[in-house]
């Protein structure tokens, strides 16, 4: 005599997203197929094409995507002004990609164009790819205090034009080694004869770039961020 196989009532296929179960089986969450084609949602899970599947949380806040006014941002607005950090919003949010993540600036206003806004920027009106560190006169990454060590000008960021060398000393842009208003590989390849040597006389000290005593490795990927950038006066 042939044996009855078993058959799977829909309730455990359409479980949407939760727990269900039948005399020999169980659905725990993990599938589905929803009555229309398309997509559709359960508080921790989403059915696309057929199949629940655990959605997708960006930010790892323990808030799906689908529902996470700030898919890409694990503190909602930390700052409170309305725009979400990374990709990605929803009501009541206003925006995404916040511009001072931690200093509430609802316009967004940006006068350089670089990433950092007007509120959070100490150089608001020059354009930097690097965060200006308090004490940073003109701007150039390095403080005053380190360009006095390095014995480059604390108060000129870019030298005057892009000829190579033709300025005198001292430098003004610490990663310049040639005044050629770029860092660039004549720049790196300067390191090469005082390569982990201590930084005992000026002219080592000048290669130090993070002051910390030693022409090092630290010194030559400190170019990595700037690499072929190029300075404006």
């Amino acid at each position: 005599m042939a044996e009855t196989p078993p058959t799977l009532p829909w309730s455990v296929f359409g479980s949407g997203g939760g727990s269900s179960s039948s005399t020999n089986f169980e659905s725990g969450s993990t599938s589905g197929q929803a009555g229309t084609i398309g997509k559709s949602t359960s508080t921790n899970y989403e059915l696309v094409a057929g199949y629940w599947g655990r959605a997708l949380d960006s930010d790892v806040d323990g808030d799906p995507n689908i529902s996470d006014i700030c898919p890409n941002d694990a503190d909602d607005d930390g700052d409170g002004d309305g725009i979400c950090v990374g990709n990605g919003f929803k009501s009541p949010k206003t925006g995404d990609n916040d511009n001072c993540p931690t200093v509430p600036n609802t316009d967004q206003a940006n006068d350089d164009g670089d990433e950092f806004g007007n509120v959070c920027d100490l150089c608001p009106t020059v354009y930097t790819p690097w965060v200006v560190p308090v004490g940073d006169t003109d701007c150039d990454r390095f403080t005053d205090v380190d360009e006095v060590y390095l014995d480059t000008n604390p108060n000129v960021r870019c030298p005057a034009n892009d000829g190579p060398d033709n300025e005198g000393l001292p430098d003004v842009w610490p990663f310049d080694f040639y005044d050629n208003q770029r860092a660039d590989l004549s720049d790196v390849l300067g390191f090469i004869p005082v390569f982990n040597l201590p930084a005992s006389t000026p002219a080592l000290k000048r290669f130090d770039l993070d002051i910390n005593g030693l022409v090092g490795l630290a010194d030559v990927l400190s170019f990595i961020p700037v690499f072929n950038y190029k300075c404006t006066p």
